[in-house]
């Protein structure tokens, strides 16, 4: 649980703005040197990484908006303003 609750601080802290999940899991693969040329290996990356960032709205460090059709994902400051 320790470890699960370091990996969504670690994730959190790349989200600098408003972001795609595909732009968190381009910052959090570079962060942690996941580089692959395998479709299916960038798709296991995704579906990990998105289960984070799920995890972070559910606790509510995240925020969901959306831009013309595509969800983006806002930090949340400590005074409860998104970024």
């Amino acid at each position: 649980q320790a470890l699960a609750q370091r990996r969504a601080g670690e994730v959190l802290a790349l989200i600098t703005g408003p972001m795609t999940i595909s732009e968190i899991t381009r910052a959090v693969c570079g962060y942690f040197k996941l580089l692959t040329h395998k479709p299916s290996r960038a798709l296991r990356f995704e579906r990990n990484i998105r289960f984070f960032v799920e995890y972070l709205v559910d606790r509510g460090d995240l925020v969901l908006e959306s831009d013309r059709g595509v969800t983006i994902y806002c930090p949340v400051q400590k005074n409860g303003e998104t970024v």
